[in-house]
């Protein structure tokens, strides 16, 4: 990397910022599109799980291949409202029931309980009757969670995704003492939120307690990349002053882009381990992870750097250059001085639309809203050390 200082590439980011932005758009189309088709079959955008919901959950594996209408059937005996019974697509022969048990006249609590357990044994018998015998059904899992519990779980998960969004708001603008990048990261943290419940809509995955603690891993991950990037770029507008802004994005992430990549591809790695070998329980965890670890890697470089140029003060466009000597732009900045015919080595014509962006040339740290202090003061003029020739004195005559 050293040898390529006096001819760094950069990478056109900036340049095609609206096509990320587009795609982004696209993605969360289709996920908009996914919720609106679940309303309409499972009666809630999101595949929620008894823990948001209410009602029980039973999970059983029959000795022969099950079949989801002819179950539902079975369940709807049992039960208060419309059951919702799924079979797993790895084994058919394991059946996911969620439904809210019929518990008749029963009154207190304790009567609710004893009603529920019978009732859900009759259930279960019949299942198993149907498909291999009586009592040749395996449970797998049986939970119960009452609708007042629900109903906390929501409002908790809502506050604690407020709450978290607002420090790290808080966060940022102490941190580097401009509301843009904070403003611009929260954007980006509601970008891998959007993604993470497209894929979660698309996939149909369910959502319970867990899924909170997933956004938030999400948040958090994605935020430490954008921390690093804003870094990387109030040190190349301290380090060189005399860039315009937009060129400084471009530098700032093709410094950073291999650790971005390194850091989320081990936690992918990871992730699709545990898709293979992890067993249907943590199936819709690990794959909501995944989704959001690809989108948080994805806004931190495509979305939050070049959103902070939508707040900044350009009005006609700048040539944003492929390629810059680094070696001169860090000279000049130890001088103060500016000449852009040693700094870029390659640039293209703003004419053709590509390579340029909204911005006055060059732009100033000033310009951007950026802290004075960081700017290096030129040197005043020193005195030239030569002293000048002095003057011959003409011989007098006598």
């Amino acid at each position: 990397m050293l040898k390529n200082l006096n001819r760094y590439r950069l990478i056109p980011f900036v340049q095609y910022s609206k096509l990320w932005i587009a795609l982004s758009m696209v993605v969360i189309a289709v996920g908009i599109a996914a919720a609106v088709t679940n309303n309409q079959t499972l009666g809630s955008p999101l595949f929620l799980g008894v823990d948001f919901t209410g009602g029980s959950l039973i999970q059983l594996k029959l000795q022969e291949k099950g079949n989801s209408r002819d179950i539902a059937a079975i369940v709807t005996k049992y039960t208060a409202g419309e059951p919702l019974v799924q079979l797993r697509t790895r084994d058919p022969r394991e059946v996911e029931i969620r439904a809210r048990i019929n518990t008749g006249e029963a009154k207190t609590e304790a009567e609710q309980n004893a009603v529920r357990v019978e009732t859900i044994r009759q259930m279960i018998d019949e299942i198993a009757l149907a498909y291999g015998g009586e009592g040749s059904a395996e449970i797998l899992q049986e939970d119960y969670v009452g609708p007042v519990v629900g109903g906390e779980l929501i409002r908790n998960a809502i506050i604690a995704l407020i709450l978290g969004t607002l420090a790290i708001m808080v966060y940022i603008f102490i941190r580097f003492n401009r509301i843009v990048f904070a403003i611009a990261a929260v954007a980006a943290l509601l970008h891998d939120v959007l993604v993470a419940l497209t894929g979660t809509a698309i996939m149909r995955l369910e959502v319970n307690s867990f899924y909170i603690a997933v956004i938030l891993t999400i948040i958090g991950y994605s935020i430490n990349d954008t921390i690093i990037i804003y870094d990387r770029v109030r040190e190349n507008l301290r380090n060189f002053p005399q860039m315009n802004f937009p060129t400084i994005i471009n530098l700032s992430l093709t410094q950073t882009l291999t650790r971005s990549l390194m850091t989320v591809g081990t936690v992918v790695i990871m992730l699709i381990a545990l898709l293979l070998f992890g067993g249907a329980a943590i199936y819709s965890f690990a794959m909501a992870m995944l989704w959001g670890m690809i989108s948080g890697a994805y806004s931190s470089v495509f979305i939050a750097a070049p959103i902070v140029l939508l707040f900044t003060p350009e009005g006609r466009k700048v040539r944003i250059p492929r390629a810059i000597d680094l070696l001169a732009a860090q000279e000049q900045a130890a001088l103060g001085t500016f000449d852009e015919e040693e700094v870029v080595v390659e640039e293209e014509s703003a004419e053709g639309g590509e390579e340029a962006v909204e911005g006055p040339r060059p732009a100033t740290m000033r310009a951007y809203g950026s802290d004075e202090r960081l700017a290096p003061k030129p040197e005043p003029a020193r005195p030239s050390a030569t002293k000048p020739p002095k003057k011959k004195k003409k011989a007098r005559r006598r």
